[in-house]
């Protein structure tokens, strides 16, 4: 897939704009209430990690979208033609459209932002990492959020690869971590298959004490009992220890 077909950078201005009739960009609403993306007038403001559905005519009835992965580590402006509040299955997004000629981004240009990096995070933490980012190239993606805002969380890599690989976990049995089933031959995942949970739902699929912390406290107990009674494998408790 060639890029020039679908969008033109401005030398000028350094706006990277729409060639083709019709696109849009689906912001989750979550990403508002988390400070992630922010409507100022017209524009939008949000992290540099999304997907664009572009389509060769603005009759999009019968059309099957190209989809187009963004992973730009800053914070860029978008410039759509219209915004729009949509409910898409069980999830609220903020739908921009855009039209041939608008500006995707506003500039090009990276400016250093020490909040970047803490954008990814809350991007993580709560799930939201998108499907075309594949399972090893977050890591990857996390450090040029560091490295490219003069930002050093003074951690090693191999920390930052054991916090992924805690939210990463296997899209059917989402107990099991990602890093242990893309090892299983019978599984055939991909990179890709991976389904990323949130910082609250972690504790209800790792341990039967830790259940009680997680974001809803029935699910968690429910949890718990199917894991003691199917014997699966718990990951010991901090807490239980301190207590023990």
């Amino acid at each position: 897939m060639d890029l020039k077909d679908f969008f033109v950078l401005d030398p000028v201005s350094k706006e990277l704009r729409l060639l083709k009739p019709y696109a849009e960009i689906r912001i989750p609403e979550e990403y508002m209430r988390h400070g992630i993306s922010s409507i100022i007038a017209d524009k939008v403001e949000t992290f540099g990690l999304f997907e664009i559905n572009v389509w060769d005519s603005e009759d999009i009835t019968d059309q099957t979208p190209i989809k187009i992965s963004f992973s730009f580590p800053s914070v860029i402006r978008t410039c759509p033609d219209r915004i729009e509040q949509k409910k898409i299955g069980d999830d609220s997004y903020y739908v921009l459209e855009y039209l041939q000629g608008d500006a995707i981004i506003e500039s090009t240009l990276l400016a250093k932002n020490a909040e970047v990096p803490k954008l990814f995070m809350a991007i993580l933490f709560n799930g939201y990492i998108p499907d075309s980012l594949s399972y090893d190239e977050v890591v990857n993606f996390w450090a040029q959020c560091n490295s490219i805002n003069s930002v050093n969380l003074k951690v090693k890599s191999v920390v930052m690869q054991a916090i992924i690989a805690a939210f990463a976990r296997d899209p059917k049995e989402p107990e099991l971590p990602f890093r242990i089933a893309i090892n299983d031959p019978k599984k055939k995942f991909t990179m890709l298959d991976r389904k990323f949970i949130r910082v609250m739902d972690l504790p209800r699929l790792n341990s039967t004490f830790a259940s009680i912390s997680s974001s809803d406290p029935k699910q968690g107990i429910t949890a718990s009992i199917v894991r003691r009674r199917t014997q699966a494998y718990e990951a010991p408790s901090p807490v239980e220890e301190a207590i023990l």
